[in-house]
C-alpha cells in the first residue's frame, strides 16, 4: 500500500505550523503516520509501516532515534499545532478538564488538561506523575501553563474530580478568573451561611432521586473559603468493587440551576481520550518504553496524530462526508475513528489527504 498521500499531506501540515525543518518535520509526519496505520505504539508495529528500503531492525532504530532527538517536546512539536487548532475554536465558554489515567503496571500516570468538544476532548497539555499522582502544586503549575493558551478574555469552566478539587487548586483558578465545577470527598467539612459549626458532607440530607442543591456555602473549617455552591446527587454506578462512593458532592462557583449537573457531565468528555490513547487507539501500554524521554516523546507523537484525526473527523461530519466510514443515522464512531477509518479508506483507493488542522464549531 502507498502510504504517501497520508504523509505528505501530514507533513504539509506540520510544515505549517512547527517551527522545525523540513526534515525534522518528515520524521515526526512519517513515525505520526506510521502509528496510525498500525493502531499500536509498540516499536516493532510501528516500524512494520514506516516506508524505508531498510530491514526492520533499523526502522526501529530510526525510530528510537526519533523518540531520542531534542526537538521532539511538546513546546516544540506540539503547542505550536494546538495554538493552530484554538486560533480557529469560537465558542462562548471553554470547557476545561483535567485527569489522571494509569499507563500500565501501575508505574506511571498522566495528567491530562484538555479542551471539551463536541462530547470528546483535545489535548492541551499533559505531564507524567508517579502512579498514584502528586502534590497540587503540580497540577497547579499544569494549569497556569495551560493558562497560556488560553485567550485572556475567554470565558472558562473548569472540571476536575476530587483529586483536583482542593482549596489551593480554587485559590489558583480563582486568580486566573475562571469558573469550576470540581468533586470534593465525603469527609470533607462545610459550613453553611448563618451556622456556627461546619459538618462533613456525607451529613447532607441528599436524596436518592434528584439533585440537592446549597447555595452560598464555606468550604472546610480550617480555610474558610466561602462565595461557593453545592450541588450534590446519588450516582448509584460509582458503587462497584473498587468504588466505594454512592454520593458525588460538587463545588461550583456557578450559580445554582437545574442544568448545572448537565454541565458538569462534560467532564466525562475525557475518558474516551484516555481509551483511545491506550485499549482503543494507540494501544499506549504495548510500547513498554521505561525511558522517560522516550516515553514522553511516543505520547506527543499519539498527542499529534490523534488532534490530525479527531480534526479530519469533524470535517467529515461537518461536510456531510461520515456516511463515507460511518452509515449509521446518528454517529456511531468517536471523531477520532472517524478520521482514522477515512485515512486508511483514502489510502486503500489511492485518494489524496485534504491539508487541514482546523476544528470546526
Amino acid at each position: 500500500m502507498n502510504y504517501s498521500p497520508v504523509d505528505q499531506g501530514f507533513q504539509a501540515i506540520l510544515q505549517q505550523v512547527l517551527p522545525l525543518s523540513s526534515a525534522q518535520t518528515h520524521r515526526i509526519s512519517q513515525i505520526g503516520v506510521a502509528m496510525l496505520l498500525a493502531k499500536s505504539t509498540c516499536l516493532s508495529s510501528i516500524a512494520s509501516f514506516v516506508k524505508a528500503t531498510t530491514n526492520q531492525d533499523s526502522r526501529i532504530r530510526r525510530i528510537t532515534r526519533l523518540l531520542d532527538a531534542r526537538f521532539v517536546t511538546q513546546d516544540l512539536a506540539y503547542q505550536p499545532a494546538i495554538r493552530e487548532v484554538l486560533k480557529n475554536h469560537n465558542s462562548k465558554v471553554w470547557h476545561l478538564m483535567i485527569d489522571r489515567s494509569t499507563l500500565w503496571d501501575s508505574k506511571v500516570d498522566l495528567v491530562t488538561v484538555a479542551l471539551h468538544c463536541r462530547k470528546r476532548v483535545i489535548p492541551l497539555m499533559w505531564e507524567f506523575v508517579p502512579f498514584g499522582g502528586a502534590c497540587q502544586e503540580v497540577y497547579i503549575d499544569l494549569v497556569q501553563r495551560c493558562a497560556q493558551l488560553i485567550p485572556p478574555t475567554q470565558r472558562v469552566i473548569f472540571h476536575g474530580d476530587t483529586e483536583f478539587g482542593r482549596v489551593v487548586m480554587i485559590f489558583a483558578l480563582r486568580e486566573l478568573n475562571w469558573d469550576f465545577i470540581l468533586g470534593q470527598s465525603s469527609h470533607v467539612h462545610i459550613r453553611c451561611k448563618g451556622e456556627q459549626q461546619s459538618r462533613p458532607l456525607s451529613s447532607l440530607p441528599v436524596p436518592h432521586h434528584g439533585t440537592f442543591l446549597l447555595p452560598d456555602i464555606e468550604l472546610t473549617s480550617k480555610h474558610l473559603l466561602g462565595g461557593l455552591n453545592l450541588l450534590a446527587f446519588r450516582e448509584p454506578k460509582h458503587n462497584g468493587i473498587h468504588r466505594k462512593r454512592e454520593f458525588l458532592y460538587l463545588v461550583t462557583s456557578l450559580p445554582l440551576s437545574t442544568s448545572l449537573r448537565r454541565v458538569g457531565r462534560r467532564r466525562w468528555g475525557i475518558e474516551p481520550f484516555h481509551r483511545d490513547l491506550k485499549s482503543a487507539g494507540f494501544q499506549l501500554p504495548t510500547s513498554r518504553l521505561r525511558s522517560p524521554k522516550r516515553l514522553a516523546s511516543i505520547v506527543i507523537l499519539a498527542a499529534l496524530a490523534y488532534l490530525y484525526t479527531v480534526c479530519l473527523g469533524r470535517w467529515l461530519c461537518k461536510t456531510s462526508r461520515r456516511v463515507e466510514v460511518d452509515d449509521k443515522p446518528q454517529r456511531h464512531y468517536s471523531l477520532f475513528r472517524l478520521g482514522r477509518d477515512w485515512l486508511v479508506n483514502r489510502l486503500r483507493c489511492d485518494l489524496p489527504i485534504p491539508v487541514m488542522l482546523r476544528f470546526y464549531t
